[in-house]
């Protein structure tokens, strides 16, 4: 809105002005073409009639007949219709209003309230669900822990375990049976759906995930059992352990993971390069950890031959091993040298070679189970890192099939890891890359021209100066590609910190603060470089920019008199950067063209222009009062018709201002 001249003062004494920034709105136009007799705009009764019809024959309805309104999307074959009366649905929560008088943003979360599916369905975003995650959580990490070394290292069912182990197995389960009863997200070619429908929800189920978390979830613990109980001799032992290796099918859980990431991926707030990295160390850690069991299990499946001193205190000791050698942990039970010296063992695995490189009465010992599970993570670190071995060695053709087998499968995942890390490192911090390249093109363009030593300079200042500038388009050019509302939200948010402290947007629209948000553009100065800035209102975003003799820091801004015309009541003065600055711009342009859609905010700009045309007139007044007949500029006459018209018409019977109410501030403050 802006203040026009006044090309000629009515008789009635009121001011000539134009039309917000001195254009009618779009919508004012419209209505001045239409308006009838009674001073209601006919055109614009018309379109309400028109869109009241459209909304009727799609269903809806303002009044208070009751429409049958659809509760599911098109993707279902059958529709159950919903009879629903928007009068006393905006009444139930709005008392005393009708559906026209709430507003829409109140109108949508009514219909979705009213239209919610009213057979149970579970939303995956649900409060109750992400809760639900913590703990499917927990039992995915016990279950790509623990289950691995429980099959490996613990031979005898552990009563603790077996509670967890349990518990473990009701949460899968009751997760698996929660997937019948929670709605899915669709991609199809009108975008994504939910499919709330519970019979399409299980076969979609079926289809997917229903036989991977079946096979997750079935006793294998019971049936190795089973089996145990009727085990005799040590063939038959080996062959039950591996038996137990069934259990890893519950390793499949894990693949659930990939599903909660689905559904927590636009929850979580950590970079891309952070989740990437993140994904690798557990993908080693897992990788490690499961090739340490794999080796752990086959070592002391193969190394039948030890005795354990917790075996021999168990069964008496019958051989008088431990009578003559007390010290000792651990024994060799078919020797073919001397059984208290494990240099002359020859047994059958990697576990007993290791045993035998270390004397019997050594704690780190194959009896250990834990002892022997440090071996093998210390054999799979060296494996998967293609450092080499050491003391640990495979000995058996099974041993050098699996060794050669996690050779194999280790180099594809420390390669593609190794691959993988550095190009995300090398993304991690784009902004430092593109600094340190444009700090080595200006260094070498420097050396090529011979540029002064002084002018290098201030040329590396400007470039590293300018990285907050240059982070600063970078997070526009992040939201450029949003949509229109949430990049005018976007907008509206980043620029909150110094729109709210121009006076004349305070108590505007929201709306109308997001549309001028994204046409604030970023201008970035060097120290002592002059701001020419007509017509704008800038502001001060970084820095620090001197103006007619005011500092102007941070959230500082000046121009705002731009929303005048004459360019002779603006103050269109040059301003200095006085340190690197970063500068937000607004034209006189853009504001009009955002002022169109918005006739309510028209009127109060236009009143923000009257009072700062006032103010600028009133000066120049003081000043032609000041000055002698002779010296005053003729053209400045209508200035003196204008400040005289604007005393009559802001003066009323009982002396007070009301169509100028600052107007004796004016004056006060022009003293």
């Amino acid at each position: 809105m802006i203040y026009d001249k006044a090309k000629s003062v009515s008789r009635a004494g009121t001011l000539s002005l134009t039309s917000p920034l001195g254009r009618p709105a779009r919508g004012a136009r419209a209505a001045r073409k239409t308006t009838g007799p009674g001073g209601d705009s006919v055109g614009l009764r018309a379109v309400q009639e028109q869109r009241k019809q459209e909304d009727e024959t799609r269903g809806y309805s303002t009044g208070s007949d009751e429409v049958e309104c659809c509760s599911k999307c098109s993707c279902f074959e059958t529709m159950t219709l919903r009879a629903i009366n928007f009068n006393d649905l905006a009444n139930s929560k709005f008392p005393g209003k009708v559906w026209n008088e709430v507003p829409i943003a109140d109108q949508v979360e009514l219909l979705r309230d009213a239209l919610k599916a009213r057979i149970y369905v579970i939303d995956p975003h649900s409060t109750y669900m992400r809760l639900w995650d913590f703990i499917l959580v927990f039992c995915l990490v016990y279950t790509a822990l623990v289950t691995p070394y429980e099959i490996a290292f613990i031979p005898d069912r552990d009563s603790i375990l077996l509670v967890i182990n349990r518990l473990v197995d009701i949460v899968f389960i009751k997760d698996m049976i929660m997937q019948f009863f929670m709605k899915v997200e669709r991609n199809t070619r009108q975008g994504k759906i939910w499919v709330r429908d519970r019979r399409k929800v299980a076969l979609l189920y079926v289809k997917t995930w229903f036989l991977i978390d079946l096979a997750s979830v079935l006793p294998y613990d019971d049936f190795t059992d089973l089996l145990q109980e009727s085990a005799d001799g040590i063939q038959s032992v080996k062959i039950l352990r591996t038996i137990r290796v069934l259990r890893l099918v519950k390793l499949l859980r894990i693949l659930k993971a990939s599903r909660m990431v689905k559904r927590w991926e636009n929850r979580i707030a950590l970079k891309s390069t952070s989740l990437y990295l993140i994904k690798f160390a557990v993908l080693i850690i897992l990788s490690c950890h499961w090739m340490a069991c794999v080796w752990g299990f086959l070592g002391l499946l193969e190394g039948s031959m030890l005795k354990c001193k917790e075996e021999l205190l168990r069964d008496g000791d019958p051989d008088g091993l431990m009578a003559a050698n007390p010290d000792a942990y651990y024994f060799f039970e078919e020797r073919t040298g001397d059984a208290y010296n494990p240099s002359q063992w020859f047994g059958d695995s990697w576990v007993v070679r290791w045993a035998a490189g270390r004397a019997a009465n050594s704690p780190t010992n194959p009896c250990d189970t834990g002892n022997v599970y440090i071996a093998a993570l210390y054999w799979s670190v060296m494996t998967m890192t293609s450092v080499g071995y050491g003391d640990v060695l495979p000995y058996t053709p099974a041993e050098y099939l699996v060794c050669t087998s996690c050779m194999m499968i280790s180099s594809i995942v420390w390669a593609y890891i190794i691959g993988a890390a550095c190009a995300v490192m090398s993304k991690m911090d784009p902004e430092l890359s593109e600094f340190e390249r444009r700090i080595d093109d200006f260094n070498a363009m420097a050396h090529d021209q011979d540029l002064p030593g002084h002018i290098r300079w201030r040329g590396r200042e400007f470039i590293r100066e300018q990285r907050f500038h240059m982070h600063y388009l970078r997070n526009i050019d992040a939201w450029e590609g949003l949509g229109a509302d949430l990049r005018g939200t976007v907008a509206r948010q980043m620029a909150s910190h110094y729109i709210n402290h121009i006076w004349f947007f305070k108590g505007t629209k929201a709306q109308f603060r997001e549309d001028c948000a994204k046409n604030f553009v970023p201008m970035f100065y060097e120290r002592r470089e002059v701001i020419e800035k007509p017509q704008q209102l800038n502001v001060v975003e970084r820095g620090a920019v001197g103006r007619l003799g005011r500092i102007l820091v941070p959230w500082g801004y000046w121009g705002e008199d731009m929303l005048i015309r004459m360019a002779m009541l603006r103050q269109d003065s040059s301003a200095m950067a006085l340190t690197y600055t970063e500068i937000m711009s607004l034209s006189r342009d853009s504001l009009s063209h955002v002022l169109l859609d918005f006739p309510e905010e028209q009127m109060r700009f236009r009143k923000a222009a009257t009072l700062m045309a006032l103010f600028a007139v009133a000066k120049i007044y003081r000043v032609e009062l000041s000055a002698d007949a002779e010296e005053r500029d003729p053209h400045n006459r209508w200035i003196h018709d204008v400040f005289e018209t604007a005393r009559k018409v802001g003066l009323e019977d009982d002396g007070t201002w009301s169509a100028f109410p600052p107007f004796k501030d004016v004056e006060r403050r022009l003293d």
